[in-house]
């Protein structure tokens, strides 16, 4: 089902290579492998008209592809530590307009990592219709920070999230701040 008219399409991000928590997207988490419980939130939601997952990871790859999601092969280089967000969306968008997998130019994106398996798909459909109760173009989901104040935003008195800093800092990995 599109929203506004637009198709939504689902990116879940899951590189395999993670120092914390070595291939934490694949591990397992009350008999379901971490990455399920996003793949699921996706597919469930009345939203989300295709989901794909981008990783490094062959196995991740195989494993999404046996869920009946589409898969991007993600580059190495786009897959370490200090990759920003924005540089995997830009893949995603590049991987959209070679593959001609969709028709439309305009869409909306919903962008799930995998490391929020608390979020289902009634939060993602609460989400859609969030932006249509306040005619927004887009939401980002926010929680109380304990750490870096760089990535901290101020909800001002429209519900509105506006950074506390410049977007290039806002953007960087936790890692890297």
């Amino acid at each position: 089902m599109a929203f506004d008219n637009k198709p939504v399409l689902a990116l879940v991000p899951a590189r395999s290579g993670s120092r914390g928590v070595p291939n934490k997207n694949i591990y397992p988490v009350d008999n379901k492998l971490l990455i399920d419980f996003t793949i699921e939130a996706a597919t469930s939601s009345k939203f989300i008209d295709q989901v794909f997952v981008s990783s490094n990871s062959q196995e991740i790859l195989e494993h999404a592809h046996s869920k009946g999601v589409n898969i991007i092969n993600r580059p190495k280089s786009l897959s370490v530590d200090n990759t920003a967000a924005t540089e995997v969306v830009n893949h995603f968008n590049e991987f959209l307009i070679t593959s001609n997998l969709t028709r439309d130019k305009d869409f909306y994106l919903c962008y799930l990592q995998p490391t929020s398996p608390l979020r289902d798909s009634k939060i993602i459909d609460n989400t859609f219709d969030h932006l249509a109760e306040h005619k927004a173009s887009s939401l980002i989901s926010l929680t109380r920070n304990k750490d870096t104040p760089y990535k901290s935003f101020l909800i001002d008195e429209k519900g509105l999230a506006q950074s506390l800093f410049d977007e290039p800092l806002s953007n960087k990995n936790r890692q890297d701040l």
